[in-house]
């Protein structure tokens, strides 16, 4: 095991920070070695109960606060999940609707042809489904059953004419 030596640089600070009452966990966080180490090597960093207490509490304090408050991930601050998180989360889901509103009032309707209504028309007499005709066509289920209402399942005009 290798024996660790501070620099001059850092019994410096380790000096400073002791006048200036730190506690050890702080001391060692900041030259980055364990508090035991600074304890061993610095008896009188030890501080009171008190203070040591008061270090402690802190430390949560703060552990506690970035738990809550940032995330872990992307180390951004995260918005509290109350009021204002609920409207931000209305105020994008409106805007969602919006924006696909708008992107369907842009698409362009189906132009009919005289053959699309006659491969309709035929497809609809030979008993294809809505379905396969809607496919065949380039619209909608809906749209077929609208233009040409009656032409339901085969089956079922099957037993409606017997």
């Amino acid at each position: 095991m290798t024996r660790r030596e501070f620099t001059p640089d850092e019994h410096r600070t380790i000096t400073m920070l002791i006048a200036d009452e730190c506690p050890p966990g702080e001391i060692a966080a900041t030259i980055g070695v364990s508090a035991a180490w600074i304890t061993r090597h610095y008896p009188e960093a030890k501080g009171t109960k008190a203070q040591l207490k008061e270090w402690q509490s802190l430390t949560a304090m703060v552990t506690e606060t970035e738990r809550k408050y940032f995330n872990k991930r992307t180390g951004l601050p995260e918005l509290q999940r109350g009021r204002d998180y609920e409207l931000e989360q209305q105020r994008r889901a409106k805007a969602e609707r919006d924006r696909q509103a708008r992107l369907n009032r842009m698409k362009s309707r189906h132009e009919w042809t005289g053959t699309d209504l006659a491969t309709a028309e035929q497809m609809l007499r030979e008993g294809a489904s809505y379905n396969r005709v809607a496919e065949r066509i380039g619209v909608a289920r809906r749209t077929i059953q609208k233009r040409f209402p009656g032409y339901g399942h085969p089956a079922k005009r099957k037993t409606q004419a017997a």
